[in-house]
C-alpha cells in the first residue's frame, strides 16, 4: 500500500475485489469456459444432492447409470450401497443426513477419470458427482469406481 492520505485498507480491497472479477470475467470471454466454469455447481444441483438418500438408491441396485460427458459417457451398474452413519453424530438431526458410498461396475466403455462427473438415471435424473476409480482389473477390464454422499 502507498503512503497516499486517500488510501487505505478499504479502498484496496474494494478496488482490488472489483478488478478480481473483473479480470475473471474478461478472462472467460476471452479465453472461453474454464476448468472451474466446468465443474461448477449451482445451487439448484447442490440442494438435490443434499436430497438425495441411501433410500434413494436400494431400489437401483443392478441398474445402469450413464456416466460422463454425451460425447464418452460410460455405462456403469450399481453393484454396491454402504452406510457411513455413525453412532453418536452430535450434530442435530435437521443438519444432517446419513453418509454413505455407492459403488459402481463398469460396463465396458474407456476408463473415467477420477473427477466430477455427470451422471443420469431414468429414475433419478440428472445431477453431478466425484466419482473416482477404486479397483482397475488391467486383465478382465472390470473397473470399479465409487461416489460418496456426506
Amino acid at each position: 500500500m502507498s503512503n497516499h492520505p486517500e488510501s487505505s485498507r478499504r479502498k484496496f480491497l474494494t478496488h482490488g475485489g472489483a478488478a478480481t472479477v473483473a479480470l475473471a470475467s474478461l478472462g472467460s470471454a476471452l479465453v472461453g469456459p474454464s476448468v472451474v466454469d466446468a465443474v461448477s455447481i449451482d445451487d439448484t444441483a447442490h440442494a438435490a444432492l443434499k436430497q438425495l438418500s441411501l433410500a434413494d438408491f436400494q431400489p437401483l441396485l443392478g441398474q445402469h447409470f450413464l456416466v460422463g460427458s454425451t460425447g464418452s459417457a460410460v455405462m456403469l451398474s450399481l453393484e454396491g450401497i454402504h452406510s457411513h452413519a455413525r453412532e453418536n453424530d452430535g450434530r442435530p438431526a435437521h443438519a444432517r443426513s446419513e453418509p454413505f458410498s455407492l459403488m459402481f461396475q463398469a460396463v465396458g466403455g474407456s476408463p473415467l477419470p477420477s473427477a466430477i462427473q455427470e451422471v443420469r438415471h431414468l429414475e433419478l435424473g440428472t445431477f453431478k458427482v466425484f466419482i473416482s476409480s477404486v479397483n482397475a482389473q488391467p486383465v478382465s477390464g472390470k473397473i470399479s469406481y465409487e461416489v460418496v454422499f456426506g
